[in-house]
C-alpha cells in the first residue's frame, strides 16, 4: 500500500478526526488567578487518562477556561508557577463544572499555595500527602542527593547508579502504599500511570497485583480497563503468540485492520519522531520494503507522537511510504505500551508473531532481515 508524497495539509485534519476514541466524556473547568499574578510565569495542562493536553495561557488574562474531553474518571489539572529558577506546581482532580480560584496567601510568594475549589480536589488530599508521609525518609534522601549533585549525572556512572537505587526505593514504597491503600482512586491512578507499562516489573507480577487489589473495584472503570489492556498486551505480544487485532485510521483517514491483512507478512513498527534510535532504523525498514514486492509484506508504523505536525514532517522527510498510524493509544496499549521504542514485530500470514525485537535484542534489524529472507 503506497502513499503519495508530499503530505497535504488536509492530512492533519483527517488524522485529528481519526484518533477520536470511543469513551471520552466532556468536562468544563474555570481557573482564575489573582490580579497580581504574572501570567508569563504560569503554564497549565491536564491529563485526560491517555494524553497530557497543554492549555493556552494568555499574558493579559487572569482566567483559563477548559471545555475538554477526558477518558479518565477525573482529569488531572496541573498548574506550574516559575519563581526565580524554581518550578512549583499544584495539581487537582476535576469533576465536570469545576472551578479553581487561586488566591493570594498572606506571607507567601507562591500564588499556587491557596485556592478555592468547587468540584475539584487537590491531589494531595486524594492520597499524595499520605504517600509523601509514608515515603518521607526515602524521598528526603533523593532530594538531598539531587540538591548535592544535580540532575545531569551522565558523566558519572557511580552517581547515576546511586540515583537509580534511591529512585527504586521510592518506587518500591509507592507500590507497597498503593497495595495497602487500594480503595483510594489515587492508588489505581498511580498504578496505571507509573507501573503497568514499567518494564522493570514483569507483566505477570503486575497483573497479580491488579487482580488481587484492584480488579473487583475498578474492572468496569476506564483505569481498570486500561490496566488490563496494557498488561494483557505485554503478556500477549511475545514470539509465538497471535498478534492482537486492531482497527485504526491511518494518517489519510483510511481504516486499517490487522485482521484484513491476514495472508501477508506484516512488519509492525512502533516509533516516534523524537526517538533517535527509531529514526536510525528507518533505512533498514525501507530496505526491507524495497526488497519485496507489494503484497508479500505489509509495513505498518505506529507513532507515539502527540504532535501531529512533527510526526507528519518526519514521515515526509524520511519517506516512510507505507501505512502510518499516529498516536493511537488503543493500538499502543494493546501492544503493551512499551516505553522502550523502537519496537518491531514480524507477523506471519496466520497472524502469529514470529519475531519480536524485545525478545531478540536485534538492535540493527539484521536478524529480522535474515528471517524475512527465509520466509519470502
Amino acid at each position: 500500500m503506497n502513499y503519495p508524497f508530499k503530505l497535504k495539509p488536509v492530512v492533519v485534519f483527517l488524522f485529528l478526526f481519526a484518533i477520536k476514541v470511543e469513551a471520552q466524556k466532556t468536562f468544563s473547568t474555570t481557573i482564575t488567578f489573582p490580579s497580581s499574578a504574572n501570567m508569563s510565569n504560569i503554564s497549565a495542562s491536564y491529563y485526560d487518562g491517555l494524553n497530557e493536553v497543554s492549555l493556552k495561557v494568555e499574558a493579559n488574562s487572569k482566567k483559563i477556561i477548559i471545555a475538554g474531553l477526558t477518558y479518565s474518571e477525573f482529569p488531572l489539572l496541573t498548574v506550574v508557577n516559575r519563581i526565580s529558577n524554581k518550578m512549583v506546581y499544584a495539581a487537582y482532580f476535576l469533576k465536570n463544572n469545576s472551578y479553581v480560584k487561586f488566591i493570594n496567601k498572606p506571607g507567601s510568594t507562591n500564588l499556587l499555595d491557596s485556592a478555592t475549589l468547587i468540584n475539584a480536589t487537590n491531589i494531595k488530599d486524594m492520597g499524595e500527602s499520605k504517600f509523601d508521609s509514608f515515603a518521607k525518609t526515602e524521598t528526603d534522601k533523593l532530594i538531598s542527593f539531587i540538591e548535592a549533585n544535580g540532575y545531569d549525572l551522565t558523566e558519572s556512572d557511580s552517581l547515576e547508579n546511586v540515583f537509580i537505587k534511591l529512585d527504586n526505593e521510592i518506587r518500591k514504597k509507592k507500590l507497597t502504599f498503593i497495595k495497602n491503600n487500594n480503595s483510594l482512586y489515587y492508588s489505581i491512578w498511580t498504578f496505571l500511570r507509573d507501573f503497568v507499562s514499567n518494564t522493570d516489573f514483569t507483566a505477570d507480577s503486575l497483573l497479580n497485583i491488579y487482580n488481587t487489589y484492584f480488579s473487583k473495584q475498578y474492572s468496569k472503570t476506564f483505569e481498570g480497563r486500561e490496566c488490563e489492556k496494557i498488561l494483557f498486551g505485554r503478556l500477549n505480544t511475545n514470539t509465538g503468540k497471535i498478534a492482537p487485532d486492531f482497527a485504526a485510521h491511518d494518517i489519510y483517514g483510511k481504516l486499517v485492520s490487522l485482521k484484513d491483512l491476514r495472508g501477508k507478512y506484516i512488519l509492525l513498527n512502533f516509533w516516534a519522531s523524537w526517538c533517535g534510535p527509531c529514526i536510525a532504523e528507518m533505512p533498514a525498514i525501507s530496505a526491507i520494503k524495497k526488497l519485496y514486492p507489494q503484497g508479500q509484506i505489509e509495513i505498518i508504523s505506529v507513532s507515539y507522537d502527540s504532535d501531529s505536525s512533527k510526526c507528519l514532517k518526519a514521515i515526509d522527510k524520511y519517506q516512510l511510504d507505507w501505512i502510518n498510524i499516529m498516536s493511537n493509544k488503543n493500538v499502543i496499549n494493546i501492544y503493551g505500551n512499551n516505553p522502550a521504542i523502537p519496537q518491531v514485530y514480524l507477523i506471519d500470514p496466520t497472524g502469529t508473531i514470529i519475531y519480536s525485537r524485545t525478545d531478540s535484542k536485534d538492535y540493527t534489524l539484521g536478524l529480522l532481515s535474515d528471517l524475512i529472507k527465509t520466509k519470502l
